[in-house]
């Protein structure tokens, strides 16, 4: 479990309104908690990571963050299972947030598809997108979950280089 408001506070591009959502909407936290799960967590910084990427429109990022908040969440609980192994990690699970021509974007493994201009969820696409860009959550845990240990080290600085 995490302290949610050093959670909150390496998120620092977002609102405080949206933060106060994605508690309330995508993960649905009671009002007054003060800690929150590694899933809920990651859910905190996959909207934080996509902000200061500039890829997605107001909208589009609330979508993304409501409509896949749940499976995220599940990565996440499951991720941090995997971490506290005593130091020696052999292999991590991986999962993708990929974006397909900036239209779609579904969690790889999970057989739907978010059209972020209408906002409706499809079980397949009718095209061959052209660009794919993809964001490792594994990565992403890590790099945060390591930030809240380093106060002096950004969540967008790689810890392995510092």
């Amino acid at each position: 479990m995490f302290n949610l408001d050093e959670v909150e506070a390496l998120c620092n591009s977002l609102s405080q309104a949206f933060k106060q959502s994605i508690k309330r909407n995508a993960i649905k936290l009671p009002p007054g908690a003060e800690r929150c799960s590694p899933g809920e967590a990651l859910v905190f910084w996959l909207a934080d990571w996509l902000m200061k990427a500039r890829l997605l429109g107001p909208d589009e990022l609330r979508l993304v963050i409501d409509d896949l908040a749940g499976d995220v969440k599940t990565f996440g609980d499951g991720l941090a299972g995997c971490n506290n192994l005593g130091g020696r990690i052999l292999k991590l699970p991986t999962a993708k947030l990929v974006f397909l021509d900036r239209r779609h974007v579904c969690l790889d493994g999970r057989p739907l598809f978010v059209d972020l201009k209408t906002g409706a969820v499809a079980e397949a696409i009718d095209y061959k997108p052209l660009e794919t860009i993809a964001y490792n959550l594994t990565g992403l845990y890590l790099r945060y979950s390591q930030a809240l240990k380093s106060p002096n080290l950004e969540p967008s600085e790689d810890a392995n280089r510092a």
